[in-house]
């Protein structure tokens, strides 16, 4: 009896466990790009850092812990929800502060973040500068770009990516560096 409830409870856990890593890999479903438009997809997430996405238009959605600005956006909607507070609402400027999420379609001037638990898909067309810190397990977040299998790290300088990928726009590999061999080590 013992050993068929652990069975039973390991092969639910399996599920669940396989049914969670596919959702998360499908990401959220986006409409269709309008005619004549060419548009790229992007995930990014951190545990700490911030971003600003520049003159970017299309679909945008995020949940976060910390202050975002849109500014200037026009023609489409944008939705806020969770334990958020609008801030400011001025010249064009909209801040919220708290937890939650965030969905912006149209075009924008800006949007720009910054704090913590962070996670966004963005399927449009635009740039993107990314700047992450050192959480405490010394992880700064990742992203990628048309495909979920080419996942890249933020940097802690400021990095910028275009959206869509132009052809030939070089992605980063990191480069173990060793010791030189005069110095000692």
């Amino acid at each position: 009896m013992r050993r068929s409830a652990i069975a039973a409870l390991t092969g639910l856990v399996l599920a669940v466990g396989v049914g969670v890593s596919i959702a998360q890999q499908a990401g959220p479903s986006f409409a269709p790009a309008p005619a004549g438009k060419n548009y790229g997809r992007m995930h990014f997430e951190t545990k700490l850092g911030s971003f600003r996405v520049i003159n970017g238009e299309g679909q945008f959605r995020m949940t976060f812990k910390g202050t975002v600005l849109v500014s200037q956006h026009k023609d489409g909607a944008l939705n806020v929800s969770g334990n958020v507070r609008k801030e400011i609402d001025e010249r064009g400027r909209k801040v919220y502060f708290g937890q939650g999420r965030l969905e912006v379609t149209g075009q924008w001037r800006a949007i720009q973040w910054f704090g913590r638990d962070m996670s966004a898909d963005w399927f449009g067309a635009g740039m993107v500068q990314l700047k992450g810190e050192f959480d405490k397990d010394l992880n700064t977040g990742t992203f990628w770009v048309d495909d979920p299998k080419q996942v890249q790290y933020w940097q802690t300088s400021l990095i910028t990516v275009l959206l869509p990928n132009p052809a030939g726009q070089d992605t980063q590999e990191p480069i173990e560096r060793s010791a030189a061999p005069n110095q000692g080590r």
